[in-house]
């Protein structure tokens, strides 16, 4: 994962709040990549997405930090997204 881990954890705390049990079960259907989007946009990142992690990332990169904080929709809330190992590398990034 490419993103800043300083970032990661501004994402984590603005979106947690905001995956409940019924918003979850509003999404019923659609896939998690469509709720994990749709959460960060009722999170109001849109623009540190634009103004910051485009900067230096891209959707792909963004896509693995939102299943690293979201867990899938079948998954019940706690379990975090892929359960990924995540390591600080020198330059400041996070590698799985």
């Amino acid at each position: 994962m490419k993103i800043l881990p300083s970032h990661l954890a501004h994402m984590r705390a603005a979106i947690a709040p905001l995956d409940t049990i019924e918003r979850r079960a509003a999404y019923a259907g659609l896939s998690d990549k469509r709720y994990q989007w749709d959460l960060s946009y009722a999170a109001g990142l849109t623009r540190f997405f634009c103004d910051t992690l485009y900067s230096y990332c891209d959707d792909t990169h963004i896509q693995t930090a939102l299943r690293n904080i979201v867990a899938p929709l079948n998954k019940p809330l706690g379990v975090t997204g892929d359960n990924y190992a995540v390591h600080v590398l020198p330059d400041g990034t996070l590698a799985i």
